[in-house]
């Protein structure tokens, strides 16, 4: 149902030529694919938005393009392409001052480095992620940079340590949802 409302949706965007309603609707169809498991119809949509961004002016929207790019690559095993279009979303996010989007592309980038098994490439960048949600009083983020810490320090069999990442991150989750 929502495909179709979307689907129409983008109808009406290109049939009066907003570019910037048919990135945001092609963004919203891509991630049904996602969902459903889509990977590649999902990319090939999303690759319509970027080859549109000199046509936009919408920053957040390029980010958030990028960033989906970013996961159906890795999807779709091309972690060259997948590390190229993050890369490309952290700089523009640097490059505007979107700091809250900047920390959730550091633990992306963190991610991708630990499937890779360059731990110290991700530990830096979760770290990078951590610094920027304590700046911004971030508990959401602050809460999954221990839960992903405890997920790194349990493959390396350091259990007790992992355990009281685990206990932080429940913490923190307890304060942004009130109490469990």
């Amino acid at each position: 149902e929502a495909l179709e409302y979307y689907q129409k949706s983008l109808s009406i965007y290109k049939e009066i030529n907003d570019v910037r309603g048919i990135t945001i609707q092609n963004n919203n169809i891509a991630t049904i694919f996602t969902s459903s498991g889509e990977s590649q119809k999902s990319f090939d949509l999303l690759m319509i938005n970027y080859k549109l961004f000199d046509k936009i002016n919408d920053t957040a929207l390029q980010i958030v393009t990028m960033s989906n790019l970013n996961y159906e690559c890795f999807r779709l095993n091309k972690l060259d392409s997948s590390l190229l279009f993050l890369n490309q979303a952290i700089e523009l996010s640097k490059k505007h001052s979107k700091s809250y989007d900047l920390s959730g592309l550091f633990r992306r980038m963190s991610g991708h480095f630990r499937f890779i098994n360059d731990i110290d490439s991700a530990i830096l960048f979760l770290n990078k992620s951590y610094e920027i949600d304590l700046k911004n009083s971030n508990i959401r983020g602050q809460a999954a940079y221990f839960k992903l810490f405890s997920e790194i320090l349990y493959e390396q069999k350091k259990y007790k340590s992992s355990l009281k990442m685990v206990e932080k991150a429940i913490e923190l989750t307890n304060k942004f949802n009130g109490g469990v």
